[in-house]
Parts: structure tokens; sequence; C-alpha cells
């Protein structure tokens, strides 16, 4: 077991040491990205100027909770290359942590150490696209995806407080993950809902410590404004490189069609989430640890946090990662014999990996993002945990 731990840790380090060296090469030459606004907001926030004015130069403005750029802040005193490498090795570390923390919750009989490391194999390789999008644009969607399921564990093992300040956190970032809290609400989890929100509040008030109460005010002010004029205007909404759910329905349903894309959207919400919140023929408490059948509960909560994002971009479907780990690991340790998971798994991965241009080309990448290929995937890996819960199985 030892060994085998220690050859995975090597495999992982090394990989992450390739990708960190292929990033420092890529990164200069399309000006860091993504990175750049955090790494901005940063230095704003250390230098006493506004975190949200839109400079010409930017390839988007920060959007994002005071506290964020409160967090970027230390790492914002280096140079933007260095800067930009540390926070690249960070999210390789977050990611190593959201496979033990996800072994953890899930693996609840010995299974052998490699067969474990064939799921994290196997699920590195399908979500690799997202993934390393999301590393390569230097974007926060693997932290948030560390914050949630860290605190999602916590809960497991009765910490709801510290629990609520890791999902609180990742709320701040991107407001998405808020739909635990309606599920813990719905679940009657009502002390991990509180400490989700208490924990909120102490967030958008922290910045105070550097910039004063009154700045910290003028800036909360000025943060849930900035959201909606450059996150939920219509050019982010039809972008063909947005695969939020919304995004589809309404390029589907035409021009002048908004009103009943939008009822249809909501409706499907409403389905799916009650989808989530019907019990299993087996929803039950094993030894004080979190039931793997909750861990299905939470994987299809990740695919909804990013279907109904109204800015799905690729780096958000790394919330994948948690969502494929179950599936696979279903799948595996049953043997294969479940003919509808595995069709579904296969299908969702032929659908996700469709829309690269390295392997379908400008024009097919271009008509599989039209018809929301990844939005099909997604669903399709949806409908494959529905069958796991369907089944009752505590694996």
């Amino acid at each position: 077991m030892k060994k085998d731990r220690a050859v995975y840790i090597a495999v992982f380090a090394l990989i992450s040491l390739i990708l960190l060296c292929q990033y420092q090469v890529r990164a200069p030459k399309r000006g860091f990205s993504d990175y750049r606004v955090y790494y901005d907001a940063g230095k704003d926030m250390l230098e006493g100027r506004s975190i949200y004015e839109y400079n010409a130069d930017e390839i988007t403005p920060f959007k994002y909770a005071p506290v964020f750029a409160v967090f970027m802040a230390p790492i914002s005193v280096f140079s933007k290359p260095v800067s930009a490498g540390i926070f690249f090795t960070l999210n390789m570390l977050w990611l190593f942590l959201i496979f033990e923390i996800s072994r953890r919750m899930i693996f609840f009989e010995k299974m052998a150490s490699g067969r474990q490391y064939l799921v994290f194999a196997a699920v590195f390789l399908i979500s690799f696209r997202s993934i390393l999008h999301c590393l390569h644009s230097g974007q926060v969607g693997i932290l948030i995806v560390f914050l949630v399921l860290y605190g999602l564990f916590l809960i497991g093992r009765g910490r709801d407080i510290a629990a609520g300040f890791l999902i609180g956190f990742a709320v701040m970032i991107k407001y998405m993950p808020f739909v635990f809290v309606l599920y813990f609400l719905a679940k009657k989890k009502i002390k991990a809902a509180c400490a989700v929100i208490a924990a909120m509040a102490f967030y958008a008030f922290l910045p105070s410590v550097i910039t004063g109460f009154k700045a910290n005010i003028t800036l909360l002010g000025q943060w849930l404004p900035h959201i909606t004029s450059t996150s939920l205007d219509g050019g982010s909404f039809l972008d063909i490189k947005n695969h939020s759910l919304w995004t589809i329905t309404r390029r589907l349903a035409g021009a002048g069609n908004e009103m009943p894309a939008l009822i249809a959207t909501v409706v499907i919400f409403i389905l799916t989430f009650y989808l989530i919140l019907k019990p299993s023929p087996k929803d039950k408490q094993n030894n004080g640890k979190t039931l793997f059948i909750q861990s299905v509960d939470y994987a299809m909560l990740f695919i909804i946090m990013v279907l109904f994002n109204p800015n799905a971009w690729l780096h958000n479907f790394a919330a994948m990662v948690f969502p494929l780990t179950v599936v696979f690991y279903y799948l595996l340790k049953g043997g294969f014999k479940e003919r509808g998971v595995l069709f579904l798994l296969i299908a969702s991965f032929v659908l996700s990996s469709s829309g690269s241009y390295s392997i379908a080309g400008k024009a097919a990448q271009a008509m599989f993002e039209y018809y929301g290929a990844i939005i099909c995937s997604s669903l399709l890996l949806f409908w494959a945990l529905l069958i796991i819960k369907s089944k009752g199985c505590d694996a």
C-alpha cells in the first residue's frame, strides 16, 4: 500500500511539473489569460486602488467579491510570471486533494490501492480537457471544487462550522455553490446552511481590515451591480463557448423567445433538484461516515452547479471530476456489469471530447458547441448518477 501510494504521488508530481513547464512557456504568450485579472485585483487591493475598474488591457473585468482580491494579494507581490506559477502549483495541489477527499468520501470498503489509483487515472484522463483549460486560463474552478468538496467532507464528520467557512468562501468567489445551501435547507441540515451564510457575512466584511470599513462598504456596493453588468449581459449569454443550459436553450429557441427559454430552464432546474432530493432506497448513515449514496447527491449537485451557471465556460467543467469519480468507482467496484451506466459514461465522454479542436477540427467543433454537446454530456452523466441512486447501493 505504501509503495503504491509513493508511486502515485511521484507520478502526480511528475505530471504537475511537466504541466507547469508547459504553462510557463504558453502563459506569457497568451498574456496569462484570466489570471492577470486576479493578479491585478490583488495588487489593486494592496495599493488601495479600485478593484472594479475595467482597464482596456484586461481580458475581462474583476467580477468577484472583495475578499477574493484579499486572497490574491499575498501572491500578487511577486512578478506576474512567478505569481502565475505559484497559482498553477496551488491548483495542482488542490486537484490532488480533491482526489484524496473523494477517496475518503466514497471508498468506504477497502479497495486495493492499485484499483483506487486506476479510478483517479481514468477520471483525470476523461476530464483532462476541462482541467487543462482551467489550468491554462488561470481560473478558479479547481479551487472552488476543492473548497466545496472539503466542506462536504467535514459536514459528514459533524464539523459544520468549519465546513461553512470553506463553502462560504467558494460562494463568495462564484455564487453557484450556493445551490448546496439550498440542498442543506431542503434536507433540514440547518446548522450547515446557517454556517455557510454566516461565513459569507464574515467574508463580506473581512476586507475592512485592509481597506477600512467605509471603503469596504463602497466595494460591496459596487460588487453586485458589477456582476450583473459583466456576467449577465447578452454577449455572455449568447457566446457559443458558453455551455450553460440557459444559453443553449435560449440559442435553440431563437431570437425573441427568451421568456420560453427562461421558463424551460427554470422547470428543468426544479425537476433536477427534485430528483436529487428524492430519497434513495438506502438513504441512511454508515458507521458515522457519509454514505456513498450521499456522495451521489453531491455529485449531481456539482453538475447542477455548472449547468445552471449563466457563464458555464469550459473551465467550469472541472467540477465534473467528483461526479466522474463516483460513477467510475461504482462501475469498477461492480465489475462494469451495470451496462446502462457504462454506456452513459462512454457517451458522456464522447460528447465532451467531440468539441475539441484537436479531435473534431474547427468546423465540427463549432457545430458541437452550438448544439450543446458538453451540456448533453453533463446531462448523460446526471442520468448515470440517477440510475446509481435508484439502485440504492451503498457501494
